[in-house]
């Protein structure tokens, strides 16, 4: 114990003297421990500036983020009247989160966050867009294990676009979307894609369309006119609710405003790339490449060929695949005419031909006919038609150059299929009638499983494929049955299914109708509509300042101008002439008034068609000054009678348009959507 006071003797002062060294070295430490204790509060201190400095930062990002809705107030002091509303807004918030993107935003949300953006003028859009796409990031990764149906994350850029959409929307406007946003996709995403046209193309639209759905309908052109094989039959009498039968061209345009009505838009253009390896699905035409949820594939068929050593040589000299199309033609008037084939098809074109050509000859590899009995009556009790079973046609025979515009085809080489024996018949015209393959050339390579006849394989007893979303109706995936009313049949099931696939993902996005569709004034494609029919201009009735010209009279005076005339060779039969006319009409309307058009009924005209060479309808060809520029036969792009009409008016050079060929001469006889 220290002791204060005097020492009593040595050893007492050296022990004072030691417990002073100690309480020394004590006070020492103590003396240390504030400057200690002074650097923890300072480092507190600190910590406390930054965590103000967070909350301000908070605070000034949410007071940013809503400044539109402020600026939208009438009152001059509607800012600062919203100052403590923004204050409690952002101060709720996490200091080290400005947005929240830890769960996946709802649809009701987002929007009305957008809405709370008004026309933008104060907002920090790439604030919003980025927490957008972080949220959209982590719902993909929370989700991934759903499996491929989910959507594409939607990027910044086609996020800014779609904003800018919205602005531009009028304020009464539904901006609802029925998926929540880890879905979300670009606008311009099509529910459903048809890829094809006639019975099952037009049929699926309808369905579609009546669903809110608004299908997108590649109808083909080049590759197949809108309407596909229905526009080269004549009479249809096995479609239910037509007790005389009606034509085939009357009845696909009639499918086709009626999809139309309910919100099918149609696009006449051919789909030249399908890309389905990936979600959504691509599809690509001439002109356009839209994205898609769900695709109905119905293609059709395209027409078999012989393939016989002289085919190339007179195909369209002579040898076609459309008797509705050609036969009209004054090079088959009055000889005789040759028919491959045995079914149904066969006995139509020989039927038709018979009206024409002075004998028909049917040509059967088998014993007996494959068509209906009703078709094999009619034939049989026309005495300009004789039959010969078991009969294979070899191959072609003529001259290249026939005088006096007659057809180059002189006869055909025939072989008996039972002794072998071959024999040579006379005939001006052979016209293939046999069956077609399916059109599924854009499907090669693709995930969509096909059979060894090319048809698209689909699951039992649905119009489903094996790859999810991706439907097929109509003659591509009917290797049976292959009728107008079975493809109908197809299409309406592929709608159907398709409609119930893209509502149980969650992906379908309604459109809703318009209230005139009550009263049947639904708008429809009006570069399609026919006109009603002119009659055959007179040297009385002529008038040059007309947009429009008809007959042979009409074509001769327009000859003498020195404006360029496109012409356009057809008959009333001809289903392809009604689909080219309307369109060929809009491409010459942008020129005018420097190019004159005219339309020649060949049926009417036969012995100027027939001095002019036209093998087929429809034909157009263009002249000026009396001289003839180029000729295209069958459906062609628009762009291919534009560079046309330009060769004319001297704005593009020369090209190789050969009288009676043209680009398609041979593929449009040879394909077509049905």
């Amino acid at each position: 114990m220290r002791s204060f006071g005097p020492p009593a003797d040595e050893a007492s002062h050296a022990s004072a003297a030691s417990s002073c060294t100690s309480s020394r070295q004590a006070t020492e430490q103590r003396a240390k421990m504030p400057s200690q204790s002074h650097e923890r509060r300072r480092a507190a201190g600190w910590h406390l500036r930054g965590t103000a400095v967070m909350l301000l930062v908070s605070w000034a990002a949410g007071w940013w983020t809503d400044l539109g809705a402020c600026e939208r107030r009438k009152s001059p002091f509607g800012f600062i009247q919203s100052l403590p509303a923004l204050g409690r807004l952002s101060l709720r918030k996490r200091a080290y989160v400005p947005l929240p993107v830890t769960m996946v935003e709802t649809q009701e949300s987002f929007n009305a966050r957008l809405r709370a953006m008004g026309s933008g003028r104060g907002a920090n859009i790439n604030q919003i867009a980025n927490s957008h796409q972080a949220a959209n990031n982590h719902a993909a990764a929370a989700a991934a294990s759903r499996g491929p149906l989910l959507s594409s994350i939607e990027t910044l850029d086609s996020f800014n676009a779609r904003l800018k959409r919205l602005r531009q929307r009028p304020p009464d406007e539904d901006t609802s979307i029925t998926r929540p946003i880890n879905q979300l996709v670009e606008d311009d995403v099509q529910n459903v894609v048809i890829i094809g046209s006639g019975p099952a193309g037009y049929t699926a639209a309808l369905f579609n369309g009546r669903a809110n759905l608004k299908p997108l309908v590649f109808e083909g052109m080049e590759a197949g006119p809108p309407g596909g094989a229905l526009l080269m039959t004549t009479l249809v009498e096995n479609f239910p609710g037509f007790p005389d039968g009606i034509l085939g061209p009357d009845l696909v345009r009639n499918m086709r405003m009626q999809a139309q009505r309910w919100g099918a838009e149609m696009v006449p253009e051919d789909v030249v790339e399908v890309d389905l390896s990936q979600r959504p699905f691509r599809v690509r035409s001439h002109s356009r490449h839209v994205l898609t949820q769900a695709i109905i594939f119905a293609t059709g068929s395209k027409f078999n060929r012989l393939r016989l050593p002289n085919e190339v040589r007179f195909w369209n000299r002579g040898i076609s695949s459309c008797a509705v199309c050609d036969g009209v033609a004054p090079v088959f008037r009055d000889v005789d005419l040759g028919v491959a084939g045995g079914g149904d098809t066969a006995c139509e074109d020989a039927l038709f031909l018979s009206n024409y050509g002075n004998k028909i000859h049917m040509f059967i590899r088998g014993s007996d006919f494959r068509a209906s009995r009703a078709m094999v009556a009619k034939v049989i009790c026309n005495p300009n038609i004789e039959i010969h079973f078991n009969t294979k046609v070899k191959d072609v025979y003529g001259d290249d150059v026939s005088p006096d515009h007659a057809s180059p085809v002189q006869g055909v080489i025939v072989q008996d299929t039972n002794t072998g024996e071959e024999r040579k018949i006379e005939i001006r015209g052979l016209f293939y009638a046999l069956g077609g393959r399916p059109n599924t050339q854009l499907l090669e390579g693709s995930p969509v499983r096909l059979d060894q006849g090319g048809h698209i394989m689909l699951k039992p007893g649905t119009m489903e494929t094996y790859l999810e979303g991706f439907f097929a109706a109509g003659d591509v995936s009917d290797s049976q049955w292959k009728q107008a009313i079975t493809a109908a049949g197809g299409g309406c099931r592929a709608a159907i299914s398709a409609e119930r696939w893209l509502t149980s993902n969650g992906l379908a996005r309604f459109v809703p109708f318009k209230c005139d569709i009550i009263d049947g004034d639904r708008s429809r494609d009006e570069e399609y509509v026919e006109e009603p029919a002119m009659e055959s201009e007179t040297q009385a009735t002529f008038d040059i300042s007309k947009p429009r010209h008809k007959g042979a009279y009409a074509l001769q005076r327009l000859q003498q101008e020195t404006k360029p005339v496109v012409v356009l060779y057809c008959t009333r039969t001809c289903g392809q002439c009604r689909v080219l006319r309307p369109a060929l009409q809009t491409v010459v309307g942008d020129y005018y008034p420097d190019v004159h058009f005219c339309e020649v009924d060949i049926d009417e005209d036969t012995q100027f068609a027939k001095e002019q060479d036209v093998l087929g309808t429809p034909t157009v060809a263009v002249y000026r000054s009396g001289r003839h520029v180029g000729t295209l036969r069958g459906v062609h792009i628009k762009q291919d009678y534009r560079e046309l009409i330009e060769e004319a008016m001297g704005r593009a050079p020369a090209t190789n348009h050969v009288h009676g060929g043209g680009a398609f001469a041979e593929t449009r006889q040879l394909t077509s959507y049905a």
